[in-house]
């Protein structure tokens, strides 16, 4: 024993620790690295960038903005270059997180080494090591491909070569030669210089102090001067305007400092909603053994920095870049890992001075506290939560089944946005007969890099196909203009087609999902929505949940008009079965004794037995039945539809028009005569219709109804009724008296001159009429409606109510409206037509994985006429009778 004491010397002791230390931080940084934590964006955007480089030469796959200093990119793009590429390990990420590995044990020695030096204590050293080795949140972050792990490297070693200098002149200089590299790994590294220069004036020889600070600012400033160079040899130094900038709009290297120095909150670090504080409260949380005692001790260490040179060379160290986290200015989670490695020194170098007092009881038992305390700290983070999460844990499985998904799935001609993390493994070949997606891009491009906004998406969202939705890329959505952002608007108007997440069971939905899973392993591909896909699935949800066994909704009545417009969307839809069940209990219920037509209501009347609760008529809804009727015939060809649409069509002329002075008029429904005037319901004008109740029908004139329509609705629009002057809007309501005159219909409702519940209709029905017929009629009496494009185009919104000569009644918005609208603007300005659906229609949307609707799903009124309103807008209603 005593020949072994002998022969283990100082020196050899602290080989045995470096080893042991080195082989510690190896293993709890590299098993598992692979797959915990999760791949994150950054680490995508820097590696694509290493690729970019050693592929193509350029500094970014894209623009490159001057966000970020090139050196790290540049250091990994040789790593790809000495180990074959991109996919040597498997995913592209997989080859970041080793080569940061590589740092990370290569930091840990010039930690070791420069602790070491500053403290002159090997138990402060194995402290701060283990600090920076087993911390929770260094292993989240340090294992990551962070330009911040590349940066802490070099400063390392810049403090290494001054403190091993032994007063040589070449260590001084290569010293200066790290911190550059360093500030151009990461900008961040700036905020150490003063504190390298003043321990360069610390460690240089006396005779030539002066000389050797001016040597490492010159060498330091010189390597830091390429980046500014190479952004003025390219003419983007200076944004447009400035001397020796390009005359073209370009990035530029000093408005991107401009932008990045104004980044944060500006708020002082102390205040509770700083940049700071609020990660502070993270890192805390996180992390509060390595944090409490951290600070705890930097402050200790600045107070004894007074008295002791080592602790002040440790506190100006670690105020340096404190410095930078107290200015003010942005801090993001991940910039702890500069501060983590000079923490880990002040609690090592403070544990020593409080232990220095056992040198005076014997050696041996200072060293026995030392063993003591790192053996603690051995064992408390080797038993801690988080280090187990992070040894067994799997946070990129499905980050990586998702890519090969996509590769099997999505046709590599569709334009994927993407996470960053994933860009390479779609944009590469990762082995032969790999589909490569040159049109997948990084999120943040499609609305802040013209060239990928104009370029390759026209500004049109709708260029857009897929999603591959994070966590990340969620939480960024809030730096995004909502009215105005492509990557807003195509995900508002996009349904789930995948989801790879730890919890298989959980309904996707936004913004409640990733709230409740908030780690970020979780990919979610949404498909952007086309028109006629979303029609297709509302249908079906509509006819699934809402049409109960032929019956529309779950009340204890229901109307004709409802059953009315379920059938005319099943026929359009092509759902036979739907249409042939609404049609056999709308049939079987309620249709009247004495005629082909059908009661208002149906149901049952306090608890009574269900009937026919009002035999009165409802003209339009006969009207949607008939006509139903007739396109199922002309689509599906049975007999039976073409006899029931003839009887309906011989009742409607028979009791729901009526014959004034030699003209045939549609009126409102079998009870609308009144002495001798009939009540007109503009929404039961349906040209369209009676053109198609001509070609079946030819007992009866058709085409004078389609004419007579035209006249009533104009007199009913244009007359003042009962106001001062006409906004040439139709009325819900009209009189026709036997002089062929208008007037007001106050009898029927006191609202029935304004423009509200019903009249909204006419105008789809109309729009109708010009798109199976193009006419001048219908055009006109559209084009004349201004009020519509200038409520639009002034106010982005139309309200649901307006009197009749267009003053606002009710200034809140109406789906149905915006739908009647979309069919309005559609013949009128297609390109507002366009805005409309895509800020009004398309993002009232609800797709819940399992349901698809719009809005509100129990008002099945506005889910009726936001269907047809967009089947109009997709073209779908073109051609069902005509084939024009």
């Amino acid at each position: 024993m005593k020949q072994l004491k002998r022969h283990v010397t100082p020196e050899m002791l602290e080989v045995m620790l470096l080893i042991g230390i080195l082989i510690i931080s190896g293993f709890i940084h590299g098993y598992n690295m692979l797959h915990y934590p999760y791949f994150e964006n950054d680490e995508g955007s820097y590696f694509t960038r290493a690729w970019t480089f050693l592929s193509a030469g350029k500094l970014d796959y894209y623009t490159y903005w001057y966000d970020h200093t090139p050196v790290g990119p540049i250091f990994a793009s040789l790593w790809l270059l000495l180990t074959g590429g991109l996919f040597t390990f498997g995913f592209a990420l997989n080859s970041a997180r080793i080569i940061t590995l590589l740092f990370h044990i290569a930091s840990t020695y010039l930690l070791f080494k420069v602790t070491r030096r500053l403290t002159n204590s090997l138990g402060a050293t194995v402290i701060t090591c283990l600090f920076f080795s087993l911390s929770p949140l260094a292993i989240y972050f340090q294992r990551r491909f962070l330009l911040d792990n590349i940066m802490i490297f070099f400063i390392l070693l810049s403090i290494y070569l001054i403190l091993y200098c032994q007063k040589r002149l070449s260590y001084f200089i290569f010293s200066g030669l790290s911190f550059g590299i360093g500030v151009l790994a990461k900008e961040n590294a700036v905020f150490f210089g003063p504190a390298l220069v003043w321990l360069v004036a610390h460690e240089a020889h006396k005779h030539n102090k002066l000389f050797v600070i001016a040597k490492w600012i010159a060498v330091s400033g010189i390597i830091i001067s390429f980046y500014p160079l190479y952004a003025l040899l390219k003419g983007e130094l200076f944004p447009v305007g400035y001397p020796l900038a390009s005359p073209h709009e370009h990035v530029s290297l000093v408005g991107t400092l401009k932008m990045q120095a104004s980044r944060g909150t500006g708020l002082p670090f102390w205040n509770y909603n700083s940049d700071f504080m609020s990660n502070f409260r993270y890192w805390l949380h996180t992390e509060p053994v390595i944090i409490i005692l951290g600070f705890t001790t930097f402050i200790l260490q600045g107070f004894l920095s007074i008295f002791s040179s080592r602790s002040r060379k440790v506190f100006f160290i670690t105020a340096a870049i404190m410095l930078f986290f107290l200015s003010g200015k942005l801090v993001i989670n991940f910039y702890v890992i500069a501060l983590i490695p000079f923490l880990g020194m002040c609690i090592g170098l403070t544990v020593d001075q409080l232990t220095r007092w056992s040198l005076r009881i014997h050696p041996a038992v200072f060293g026995i506290l030392n063993i003591i305390i790192a053996g603690s700290i051995l064992f408390y983070y080797a038993n801690h939560p988080d280090t187990q999460v992070a040894l067994t844990h799997d946070d990129t499985k499905y980050q990586v089944e998702a890519i090969d998904w996509a590769k099997k799935n999505i046709d590599n001609r569709a334009f994927v946005v993407t996470d960053n993390y994933a860009t390479l493994d779609l944009i590469e070949s990762r082995f032969k007969d790999d589909p490569a997606f040159p049109d997948a891009d990084w999120y943040w491009k499609l609305d802040f890099d013209s060239d990928i906004k104009n370029g390759k998406l026209n500004n049109d969202f709708r260029n857009i196909e897929y999603i591959m939705l994070t966590n990340q890329m969620f939480r960024d959505l809030s730096g995004f203009d909502k009215n105005k952002s492509l990557l807003r608007r195509a995900l508002a108007n996009s349904s789930l087609v995948a989801l790879f997440s730890p919890d298989k069971k959980s309904q996707f939905k936004l913004p409640e999902y990733p709230r409740t899973h908030p780690n970020g392993d979780w990919i979610a591909v949404l498909k952007q929505n086309v028109p006629n896909d979303i029609l297709r699935k509302t249908w079906r949800d509509y006819a699934d949940t809402v049409v109960v066994d032929g019956r529309v909704g779950e009340s204890r009545q229901v109307s004709s008009r409802d059953q009315g417009y379920a059938m005319l969307r099943a026929v359009i839809a092509n759902d036979r079965e739907t249409f042939d069940k609404l049609f056999t209990w709308t049939y079987s219920h309620m249709l009247l004794e004495d005629r082909n037509l059908y009661g208002t209501v149906y149901g049952s009347d306090k608890g009574q037995t269900e009937t026919v609760l009002n035999k009165g008529t409802t003209t339009e809804a006969d009207e949607h039945i008939a006509l139903s009727l007739a396109l199922a015939y002309k689509k599906w060809g049975e007999d039976i539809y073409q006899k029931e649409a003839l009887n309906m069509i011989d009742d409607i002329w028979k009791y729901e028009t009526v014959s004034i002075r030699g003209n045939r008029y549609i009126v409102a429904g079998d009870w609308a005569q009144n002495g001798s005037r009939y009540t007109v319901s503009t929404s039961a004008l349906m040209p369209f219709a009676y053109r198609i109740f001509g070609e079946l029908d030819s007992g009866h004139e058709w085409n004078e109804l389609v004419n007579s329509s035209y006249d009533i609705l104009e007199a009913c629009t244009n007359a003042p009724l009962n106001t001062e002057t006409s906004a040439r809007i139709p009325p819900n309501w009209c009189m026709l008296g036997a002089e062929n005159t208008i007037t007001a219909a106050g009898s029927i409702d006191a609202h029935a001159s304004d423009y509200s519940y019903d009249a909204p209709r006419t105008i789809m029905y109309i729009s109708m009429d010009y798109l199976l017929n193009p006419n001048d009629r219908a055009k006109k009496y559209l084009e004349n409606m201004q009020i519509w494009q200038k409520e639009w185009h002034e106010k982005n919104s139309i309200y649901s109510a307006y009197k009749h000569d267009g003053t606002v009644i009710e200034p809140n918005e109406s789906m149905a409206q915006y739908a009647i609208m979309l069919a309005y603007f559609s013949i009128t300005q297609p390109k507002t037509a366009d805005q409309l659906y895509y800020t009004k229609i398309a993002t009232a949307i609800v797709n819940d994985g399992s349901h698809m609707y719009w809005s509100e799903k129990t008002n099945i009124y506005d889910q009726h006429w936001l269907w047809l309103g967009s089947a109009f807008y997709t073209g779908l209603l073109k051609n069902q009778w005509y084939n024009n």
